[in-house]
Formats: C-alpha cells, structure tokens, sequence
C-alpha cells in the first residue's frame, strides 16, 4: 500500500464531495445507505457533503472499502 499509506495517516482535508458524490452515484447508491454503513446519520453525511464538517479516518476507510475506491481515486477525492 505504500504511499497511499502515508497519505490515509495524514486524514482528509476538506473531501472532494463532487467527486465523492459521482462515485456513490455511480455504484448505484443513495446516500442513507453509505451514511448506514459507514456508521454515521444522514445528517452528519449531509453535513460532510455539504463541507460543514469533515470525514472522519475511520469514515474515509469505510468509504473507500464500501465504493471500492482505486489509490488514486481515494487520494483524488479524499487527499488533494
């Protein structure tokens, strides 16, 4: 895992929600159900999704398992 590693330790900035949406969107999902299995309520995701707050370690790792997010997607959308 190397580099991306590193990168996950460092946390998430403030998460490309745009990207993060497209890729939600395109497995299908609606955002109750990651909200749901990533542990947290729809209105901390809409929060997150709006910018008022950031994601959590532990949520970018659930939600880069959950959309089966490539290293270079979770960087692009969680790390830039």
């Amino acid at each position: 895992m190397g580099a991306f590693a590193l990168d996950i330790y460092k946390g998430a900035k403030m998460a490309n929600t745009k990207k993060l949406n497209n890729a939600i969107q395109s497995k299908g999902l609606k955002l109750e159900f990651v909200a749901k299995s990533i542990g947290i309520s729809i209105g901390s995701m809409s929060n997150k999704m709006n910018g008022k707050t950031d994601f959590k370690l532990p949520e970018v790792q659930k939600l880069i398992k959950l959309l089966n997010l490539s290293i270079e997607e979770a960087n692009d959308i969680f790390f830039k």
